[in-house]
């Protein structure tokens, strides 16, 4: 007996497009394995990860945040690694532990700005019009106005506040709160005008042509067939914007307009050293050590991943 089966055309499609996002996600995998400071940067990544998140299975955070004046300023040793800041502290333990608000604040800022980006630019270059002249407008309104003067206006307002809020049984200053609103609130304009500009072009293509003629509504059509195609510029940039978000929380600490204390960040592990530089170098070399690996592994990632992603590349 012949046993006939007849496959439907829609699920024969389904599995031709599954086969070629595949093995485009693949290749774009091949493509960034290649680029050898990429995934030197993805190891170096992945070990400051490890020492953040492990180290604090041997240091608690109460002793991070434990005062001895006694050993103020202590010098590298056995027992103090990293030394000790002003009011006796441990830095490594404070390196663990500020390390982890640090990654935090450039992963949430990030995932804000992005968020707001997208949806402005997205928004902006697809329904065109007064929308997009009244975005655009205020977007570049935005980015005329100095980044670092933004940022500081914003936060000087948080210098009086010293609440503390409790999450997840760890103890935060409020301020953290407003720090990552803030750089997540100035730094999606340039990703705006990105996916705005590939919207424009990508509207305009067969496909988008064709959904539009098949009676497909807008909301689909912008989340189904126009974003998929902005998914690269905006990982790169995401990638690229927490070593940024990283590097102006470390600025804004150690201009005194940070995240405040209890709260430990890189940021403000260098206050510390402030005023004795070259007395104390260990305050500010370890945390500011971290911070450029930190930054320089997100930046060959981001390399890696910009390269990996454009489909014009040939390697």
């Amino acid at each position: 007996m012949i046993n006939m089966t007849v496959k439907k055309p829609g699920a024969e499609v389904a599995s031709i497009k599954k086969k070629q996002a595949t093995s485009l996600w693949l290749l774009s995998l091949r493509r960034f394995l290649k680029h050898r400071m990429a995934v030197a940067g993805t190891v170096l990544m992945i070990l400051i990860i490890l020492f953040v998140i492990g180290g604090a299975f041997f240091l608690t955070e109460d002793y991070s945040n434990k005062i001895s004046l006694v050993e103020k300023f202590k010098p590298p040793s056995a027992a103090h690694p990293f030394g000790t800041d002003g009011v006796g502290r441990d830095i490594l333990a404070r390196a663990i532990w500020g390390g982890q608000i640090s990654l935090l604040i450039g992963v949430i800022s990030v995932t804000i700005s992005i968020a707001v980006g997208t949806v402005v630019g997205l928004v902006s270059g697809f329904f065109g019009g007064w929308i997009d002249s009244l975005l655009m407008r205020f977007t570049e309104a935005l980015l005329s106005i100095p980044a670092l003067v933004l940022l500081l206006l914003f936060s000087r307002s948080l210098v009086g506040i010293t609440a503390t809020i409790n999450v997840l049984g760890r103890e935060f200053s409020s301020s953290t709160i407003f720090i990552v609103l803030i750089i997540g609130l100035l730094n999606w304009m340039r990703l705006a005008r990105i996916v705005r500009s590939l919207v424009l072009t990508l509207k305009e293509q067969e496909f988008v042509t064709a959904a539009t003629t098949l009676g497909a509504r807008q909301g689909r059509i912008v989340f189904q067939h126009v974003l998929p195609n902005c998914i690269a510029p905006i990982i790169v940039t995401a990638t690229l914007g927490i070593g940024n978000a990283i590097i102006t929380e470390a600025y804004l600490s150690f201009l005194g307009f940070g995240v405040l204390p209890p709260t430990a960040t890189w940021g403000n592990i260098l206050t510390g050293a402030q005023s004795q530089l070259d007395e104390v170098p260990w305050v500010w070399m370890f945390p500011g050590l971290l911070i450029i690996l930190t930054v320089l592994a997100i930046n060959f990632i981001g390399d890696g991943l910009r390269d990996a992603l454009d489909p014009r590349s040939t390697k």
